[in-house]
């Protein structure tokens, strides 16, 4: 799973719209009522999913329990929250088992990402991953030194096996 093409403050705002409007939500209103296009809202939403704060239905978009919790959170708690689902995707819980080791350059991730996608979306899906894994200090990349390392540790969870260094 590679990280939607949306930050973390989109997806807080979303949850703060619906759960202005009774947690719920037609799509198309939400589309009007924040000015995007279908295009621009759909990574948004998809990360809101993936983060668990939504339930989508045929037509509507709802704030779950999780979502509703969020929104009446700190500002800290919501970091804590949101950043424990980002270390529990697949592609932090590989990257971190990788960078137990030591730093790896940019150029290792830019190659990792292009085994699966395609090249033109390795730079910018690069760029997502380290705003998601600085959001959850998960990752710290140095731009002089052109390489990640990790900032703390998730819990990798699940059989190693699953997460090996295979790139």
């Amino acid at each position: 799973m590679w990280v939607p093409d949306a930050n973390i403050t989109e997806v807080v705002g979303l949850a703060d719209v619906l759960h202005k409007y009774d947690n719920r939500m037609r799509i198309d209103e939400l589309q009007r009522y924040l000015g995007m296009e279908i295009d621009e809202l759909i990574p948004v939403i998809d990360a809101a999913k993936i983060l668990g704060i939504i339930i989508i239905t045929r037509n509507d978009i709802m704030l779950n329990n999780k979502g509703q919790l969020l929104i009446e959170m700190s500002l800290d708690e919501r970091k804590k929250l949101i950043s424990s689902k980002i270390c529990r995707m697949p592609i932090f819980k590989k990257i971190a088992l990788i960078l137990k080791k030591e730093p790896k350059p940019k150029a290792f991730f830019i190659k990792m990402i292009e085994k699966e996608l395609f090249e033109k979306e390795a730079e910018s899906q690069f760029k997502r991953i380290i705003q998601w894994g600085r959001y959850a200090d998960l990752l710290l990349y140095d731009s002089v030194k052109d390489e990640i390392r990790l900032s703390k540790s998730c819990l990798v969870s699940g059989p190693e096996k699953d997460l090996k260094e295979d790139v």
